[in-house]
């Protein structure tokens, strides 16, 4: 009986689900063909693999939304994709707090009942090569395909301005690489 315990501890651990950060997401590489994406002001630009596709947003409920750009990868064989957002938002306040930001987000993705996400981590980063704050989670429901993400609040270039950049990675096999991927691209983000 003393045997069978320890034995059974390490099959239940073995078969665990694995849950990487996001810093050993980001410690990847990859070598791919990217392609660059620039808002069409010039106000900022990424790298993403060349068979995504992406388009501006420009319709907002709110106006404090000043840019927006969704990129998507092709759908795999069971049609899961993955997303990339990244929106420039200029708040009504002349200043703004992008910890307060971050921890309102946070906040708000742990009372959604109605998607039953679960937060893996959270708070400031240096992955953006500025000023960040992030909050990184999963779907919970246990099916296959269900979304990973990490959502960031970094500083803009000007006084008050900030944007929300978000990586969201279906839960498939691919789910490690996938994610690596998509934070090199926000590696990649630039502001001009």
């Amino acid at each position: 009986m003393r045997l069978l315990l320890p034995l059974l501890i390490f099959l239940v651990s073995a078969c665990a689900e694995k849950e990487l950060t996001v810093e050993q997401y980001a410690a990847h590489s990859n070598n791919l063909a990217v392609k660059k994406v620039t808002d069409p002001a010039f106000d900022f630009e990424l790298n993403v693999p060349v068979e995504w596709v992406w388009k501006i947003e420009k319709d907002y409920v709110r106006d404090s939304i000043v840019l927006g750009v969704d990129m998507a990868s092709p759908g795999d064989a069971n049609g899961f994709v993955n997303t990339l957002s990244i929106l420039k938002v200029k708040p009504s306040r002349s200043e703004v707090d992008i910890e307060l930001t971050h921890l309102l987000m946070k906040t708000q993705l742990q009372n959604t009942k109605d998607f039953n996400f679960r937060i893996i981590e959270s708070g400031k980063t240096d992955i953006l090569k500025r000023p960040a704050f992030f909050v990184h989670g999963r779907s919970d429901t246990g099916r296959y395909g269900e979304i990973e993400f990490v959502y960031f609040v970094a500083e803009g270039n000007t006084t008050g301005d900030y944007y929300l950049l978000s990586a969201n990675a279906s839960r498939t096999k691919d789910l490690e690489k996938d994610m690596s991927i998509m934070l090199d691209c926000l590696k990649s983000f630039k502001t001009n």
